[in-house]
Order: structure tokens, then C-alpha cells, then sequence
């Protein structure tokens, strides 16, 4: 197969639409080795290693990498100083990577300044005193006390930390080149390029991502690779692969003059790298910092599905083939893809003649089909009005439509979603991954049944007790006052849980200054345009947002905010088409499952909105204005995510299917709206390293598509095969015994 998966890569690389959460060209990287000058590999020697490491660099214009290097190795590795000057003479620069190379947490502090102070005279011998040092293993100590006593150690010497911002394992994948190539002197070296270059440009977008969650921006980031044999042999077409996806390549110098070089982390965290530790410290979970990839058994399972290695792969993979991939990451959908499935996780994912196959795999052959992650709720809802709690029903119907994770937005019946979370993890009811939010927190004038914190004080308690009991976020509603609200994020936050919120009597501005992980509903509960509000005021914004002039430069204003603050957006579009009367209503098939009651208020609502009695504000006008703002907060670097506010004749997985076409109306290619819709969703729900993307080493959270979602976006209905955690399942004996149930007494 020669260069197939590269050049299957780089085709589809330059056709990359600006991704969901800013464009691919404002992203820049420096980088950098590790280990230098490291002895001879299975593929060069030291001295050959080092000569086509810079002819690479040459080829792809790279200039002023930054070579860490470790200075024992000028004692053990013949040639090794004339290496490293061949590497100043290319217009690189040398940095100190210490002289034994050890943990510092296994160290004493004197004992480690004196390593690095040796290595710095050492390395002042071959030209300039290093201006950095990097941390072998990123290791920056075992707690506070000695970390800090290194740092300022380490800058009386006058180094700067040559911190890293996208890790990866390309150690590792240097180290399984080697035993195949022990295996087999003729290795497919076509194969070997691909993992590199996919699992590297993969792992920049993945730290990229989380930097622009947590920091509100990209900064200019830090690649850190290894000296090593794969490096020199593939450091050209990782390059070009990184331009194709819209990376600049600057040097590492001008990197390290980026504000977060001034952003020193208080958090122990660090092996992850810098972006990942300030994320850390900001409340995201370690787990959802680390790259799928970033395991060896994964990487091994990728070396095995490749056919570079034997292995003992377990019997009964599963191999999806032949189909059109929309992996959820942004990129286009590239046809004739296949997916190995083991167990509960994906293990590769690449052209179906790649995937060697294996004894006892279980092929499906998918042409004519599509692949999409499965869908990522964040604003969806296990009650209706009137109907406290949907139980085992509603769990169903999300699954079947798509669904395989939610989060509900505001709880009618908390314990009882912590329940039924149980019990779907348990095996013992059908339904998405569920994440359970604890009831609404509102304030004076506010929904009767909703709680109303009296104090700071309450409001703190109020989040204890919720996050004691195992709840993932909670909800702002209308009402709620100032302070309230921020003594809730606060609280939440350092619980380690997230707030999002409804808002009225806060501008989003507030809640975005306040801290608010997410504001639900788009542009439409906005009162930062209303005239004379006072802080902690709730009055309807719908006549101020009408009359808002799309040019108003409040709303540039506004949008900066958001994006500053990494304030995330939730668009609802499918319960915000119910208030207009010229928008399609009620689908047949939907309203089949609401229990009679519900029929009844639906065919009311109906009516009215036929006899005018809708508000007058409901204009085509205002639905396009809604939707262009959410396509300018996406423009401007915003993360939007997606819910379809489950109510009135918006039902489980029903409204995440309208939300898909109205996302797609609303002027979002495909590649957005998957990402919005699954992959934007993981990342809000700190799950971003194991759901919402279709990638090795991610859940088998997937569907199987009959038809084209860029042709017609109401194929995502035609739904043959939710995959949720590699347990496949259909649609429709999911759906079956349902019709009637939805809302009724005891229908869970």
C-alpha cells in the first residue's frame, strides 16, 4: 500500500473547513527534541540519525528547533559532541535537558540544580549558555515545597522552563518500530510514516483543543518529539502534514515568547505539559487530559490492526468496512474507511485495506453506509412539564436516535436520575451514558418546585450535598440573584463540577465573568441588550433581541466575552423552532410515544399558534438572526455545543435529530455539526479523551448511517445501528413497546 493512508491524509487535509471552535490558520507550533544525542537505533546510527534529522528539517523549512539535550551522553555516545554542534551550525538551538536525566520527585532538590547546573557548563563549552531547560519526564517534583525549590534554583542559573504544550508517545512508538523491525528487516516503512504522522498531527489537535477550551485562545504551542529514529526518518511529512491542517511552524524561540511562558501552574500535574496543567488547575479531570493514544497498549493494538506486528489479538474484533467516516473531529468525511472494534473501544480506524485482517475478526461490510460518533447531549432533559421523570422510556429513545452520551440540564427528580444512571451502566436498562445534573437553582419570583438558595452560605450547601451524592453538573435558572449564582459556581467549581445556567436576571456577560461553564439557548435569553436592566433584574429580552441590529457592535463586544472567558454556548434550536408558527411542528412518528395527555396539550398548542395567539416577535427574522449569531460565535473561536431541550413535542432523540438538520439549515457543514453534536459535547463534559470522536483509543460510541447527512441531513432518522461502548443495537427494538409511554404514570 504505498503512502496510501499518508496520502489519503494529506488529500483530505487542504479541503479541512474551519473547525467548530476557531479557524485551523490562526494555530502555530515550535518544535522541539528530547534526549539528544541519542546512541544507534534499529533503523541509524547516531551519526546517520543526526544528518537526516537536519536534511528533514531543511526540506520542510523548519528553522530554530530546539534540541533538549542530555549531557551524559557526551561521555557515552561516540560522535555525540560533534552531533549536537552540527545541530547549532543548522540553526537549531541546543537547551538543557539535564546530564543523568532522572525524576526529579526521586531526587533531592541540591542534588538536581547541581545535575543541570553540570549539564549547562557542559553544554556552554559548545557555544551560547543554554536559555532553557526542560524537566526530564516533565517531571516537576512531588509536591510543592521541592517544585518551588527548583524553579527558583533553576532561574538563579538563569533557565527558563522549555515547558511542552502537545505530549504524545512518540517514544514509545519509536520503541515498537524497533521490535517490528527486529521482526521483520523488511517492515513497511508506508505503514510505520502513517501511525506517526496521524497519532502526532492528532495529539497537536487534541492540546489545541483543550487550550482553546480552557485558555479561550491558541497559543503558539510546543511540540515535544523525541530524538529518535521515526523522527528523522518522517520529520519532512510530519511537517507537511502539520501545514495541511493548518499549523504554522515557527521557531521555538519565538514560541516561549507567548503569555503563557508567564503562566506557571500551581498544580502538581505536569507531565501532560503546560496547556494540560493549566487546565488541571482551571477543574478538568486528568483523564480527559491525556490522548487516547497515549497508552502502549493502544499504540501496540495500532502496530498489530497495521500488520507490523504479531500479536495475540483476542478473538471476535470487530471490523467495520467500506464505509464514509465522519470521525467528529472536523474534518471531512473520507470514503472506503474502516473501524476495528475491540470490546468497548475502537482500536483503529483507517482505509479498509489497511486493516490487516485477523483469525476470528467478524467483518461488516458498511458501502452505501456512513460512520458518525454517536451524539453528545448537553442540554437534554429526563422530565417534561408535568411529567417529573421519564424513566426507562426516554433512556430508550435517546439511544435509539443517536444518542449515546447526555447531560441533563436541570433535574425534576435528581435521585431518581442518579438512579437510572446505575442501572444503565449496570446493564440493566438500555440508554446512553448519563450524567445527572441536580435540580435547578433559581431565585425570588422564580419557578415554585425549583430550589432557592436564601444565602451563600445555602447555596454552598446546596452544592455539597448535590456533588456528594454523585451529581455532574448545575443548572442556573431565570431568577437566580447574583450572588447566589457565584457563590454556586464556586462552590461547583471546586467540586469540580460544572454550571451552566438559563439566564435572565444575569446578563451572559455576568455569568461569563462569573465563571459559567455553559449558557443554554443561544442568543435568545440575552438581556445584555436590554435598556436600563439593573443587575439580578428578569425581564423578557425577546422585543431587545428582535430589535437588535445584526451590526450592533455590543454584539462583536459580546461575542468577545464569551470567547475570552471560554464561556461555552448551548444551541437549542429544536425547542426554539416550537414558538414559531411558520417552522414545522409535531412529527407523526414522535408525538406516537407521549402519553395521551400530552397528545392533548400538544394539539392545543397547535391550535393556538393557527389562531395567532403566538408572540408576534416569532418571525422568520428572528430565527435567522438566532442562527447567524451562533455562526459568528463559532467564527470567532466560540465552542458551541448542542441540546434539543427536551419539552413540549421535542422528545428524547427526536429533538437531537431536528437539531442536527437545524444546525445544518443554520449554515454549518457537516464536519461542524458532527463536532458540534458529538465531539464539542465530550470536551464540555470533560470526556473529551474517550467520547465524541471516531479515533483510536475512543469509546465505540458510533452510528451507522443509510444514507448521506451532507446530502440530506435528514438521514441522521435513518439510523440502522447505534453502536454505544462496542454493544451494537437497533433502533427499533429499542424503540419497541414504547408508543403511549412517554410521560405516562409509573412508565418507568
Amino acid at each position: 500500500m504505498p503512502r496510501l493512508l499518508l496520502l489519503v491524509f494529506l488529500l483530505a487535509c487542504p479541503l479541512l473547513a474551519p473547525a467548530a471552535d476557531g479557524a485551523a490558520s490562526s494555530r502555530r507550533l515550535a518544535i522541539t527534541f528530547d534526549d539528544a544525542p541519542r546512541p544507534d537505533g534499529a533503523f541509524l546510527t547516531g551519526q546517520e540519525r543526526t544528518r537526516r534529522l537536519i536534511a528533514g528539517l531543511e526540506a520542510a523549512e523548519v528553522r530554530g528547533a530546539m534540541i533538549f539535550a542530555t549531557t551524559q551522553r557526551l561521555g557515552d555516545t561516540p560522535g555525540a559532541e560533534a552531533r549536537l554542534r552540527a545541530y547549532v551550525a543548522a540553526g537549531h538551538v541546543l537547551a538543557n535537558h539535564s546530564h543523568a536525566h532522572g525524576w526529579l520527585r526521586q531526587a533531592q532538590a541540591a542534588d538536581y540544580l547541581a545535575d543541570a547546573r553540570r549539564a549547562n557548563k557542559m553544554l556552554s563549552g559548545l557555544g551560547e549558555a543554554p536559555a532553557y531547560f526542560r524537566y526530564p519526564f516533565l517531571d516537576e517534583g512531588r509536591d510543592e515545597a521541592q517544585r518551588d525549590a527548583v524553579r527558583e534554583g533553576l532561574a538563579a542559573m538563569g533557565l527558563r522552563n522549555g515547558y511542552v504544550t502537545i505530549d504524545n508517545y512518540d517514544w514509545y512508538l519509536d520503541a515498537l518500530a524497533a521490535e517490528a523491525r527486529r521482526a521483520d528487516p523488511a517492515l513497511d516503512l508506508d505503514a510505520l510514516r502513517d501511525i506517526y504522522v496521524q497519532t502526532l498531527v492528532d495529539a497537536a489537535r487534541f492540546y489545541d483543543d483543550i487550550a482553546r477550551d480552557n485558555l479561550g485562545r491558541s497559543p503558539a504551542h510546543v511540540l515535544l518529539l523525541h530524538e529518535n529514529d521515526l523522527a528523522a526518518l518522517f520529520i519532512t511529512d510530519l511537517v507537511n502534514a502539520l501545514r495541511s491542517d493548518g499549523w504554522e511552524i515557527i521557531p521555538a524561540i519565538e514560541a516561549y515568547a507567548d503569555p503563557i511562558a508567564e503562566r506557571t501552574p500551581r498544580t502538581l500535574f505536569n507531565g501532560q505539559g503546560r496547556v494540560a496543567a493549566l487546565a488541571h488547575e482551571a477543574g478538568r479531570s486528568a483523564r480527559s487530559l491525556v490522548h487516547p493514544l497515549e497508552d502502549e497498549d493502544a499504540l501496540r493494538a495500532l502496530f498489530v490492526s497495521r500488520g507490523l506486528l504479531a500479536g495475540a489479538t483476542p478473538p471476535g474484533d470487530l471490523l467495520l468496512i467500506n464505509a464514509t467516516l465522519q470521525a467528529g473531529d472536523g474534518q471531512p468525511s473520507r470514503a472506503g474507511m474502516g473501524l476495528r472494534i475491540r470490546g468497548a473501544r475502537i482500536v483503529d480506524v483507517a482505509p479498509s485495506a489497511a486493516l490487516v485482517r485477523q483469525p476470528g475478526d467478524r467483518v461488516v461490510d458498511l458501502q452505501g453506509r456512513w460512520l458518525l460518533p454517536g451524539l453528545v447531549g448537553v442540554h437534554n432533559h429526563m422530565h417534561l412539564p408535568g411529567a417529573p421523570f421519564l424513566g426507562e422510556p426516554a433512556a430508550r429513545l435517546y439511544l435509539a436516535a443517536g444518542v449515546t452520551t447526555l447531560q441533563t440540564a436541570g433535574s425534576a427528580d435528581a435521585r431518581a436520575e442518579l438512579a437510572l444512571a446505575r442501572a444503565i451502566e449496570d446493564g440493566d436498562v438500555a440508554g446512553p451514558r448519563l450524567l445527572a445534573s441536580a435540580p435547578y437553582v433559581t431565585g425570588p419570583g422564580g419557578n415554585g418546585p425549583m430550589d432557592k438558595p436564601g444565602s451563600a452560605d445555602e447555596a454552598r450547601a446546596f452544592v455539597k450535598h448535590w456533588a456528594d451524592l454523585g451529581v455532574h453538573t448545575f443548572k442556573l435558572y431565570r431568577h437566580v440573584q447574583p450572588e447566589i449564582a457565584a457563590a454556586i459556581v464556586q462552590a461547583a467549581h471546586a467540586r469540580r463540577r460544572s454550571v451552566s445556567a438559563h439566564l435572565c436576571s444575569l446578563t451572559y456577560a455576568e455569568a461569563s465573568r462569573m465563571g459559567v461553564d455553559r449558557i443554554e439557548h443561544g442568543l435568545l435569553s440575552s438581556t445584555d441588550f436590554l435598556a436600563g436592566k439593573a443587575s439580578g433584574d428578569c425581564r423578557s429580552p425577546l422585543a431587545s433581541i428582535a430589535a437588535l441590529d445584526a451590526r450592533d457592535p455590543r454584539v462583536d463586544a459580546l461575542v468577545r466575552t464569551l470567547v475570552e472567558n471560554g464561556t461555552m454556548l448551548t444551541s437549542t434550536l429544536a425547542i426554539i423552532e416550537s414558538h414559531f408558527p411558520h417552522r414545522p411542528q409535531g412529527e407523526a412518528q414522535a408525538l406516537a410515544y407521549l402519553a395521551p395527555r400530552f397528545r392533548d396539550d400538544y394539539r392545543l398548542r397547535q391550535e393556538q399558534l393557527v389562531a395567532g395567539r403566538a408572540n408576534p416577535a416569532y418571525t422568520p427574522a428572528l430565527l435567522a438572526k438566532l442562527m447567524a449569531f451562533e455562526r459568528r460565535f463559532v467564527a470567532a473561536g466560540g465552542v458551541l455545543l448542542a441540546g434539543p431541550d427536551t419539552g413540549r413535542h421535542v422528545l428524547p432523540g427526536f429533538g437531537d435529530q431536528r437539531n442536527f438538520e437545524l444546525l445544518s439549515e443554520a449554515g454549518f457543514a457537516l464536519p461542524d455539526v458532527v463536532r458540534i453534536m458529538s465531539g464539542n459535547g465530550a470536551r464540555a463534559l470533560d470526556l473529551g479523551a474517550s467520547k465524541g470522536q471516531l479515533k483510536p483509543g475512543y469509546d465505540a460510541d458510533l452510528l451507522v448511517l443509510d444514507g448521506d447527512p451532507a446530502a440530506d441531513p435528514s438521514n441522521i432518522r435513518r439510523v440502522r445501528w447505534v453502536f454505544r461502548e462496542g454493544r451494537r443495537h437497533e433502533p427499533a427494538e429499542l424503540r419497541k413497546g414504547l408508543e403511549g409511554r412517554l410521560g405516562a404514570q409509573h412508565a418507568d
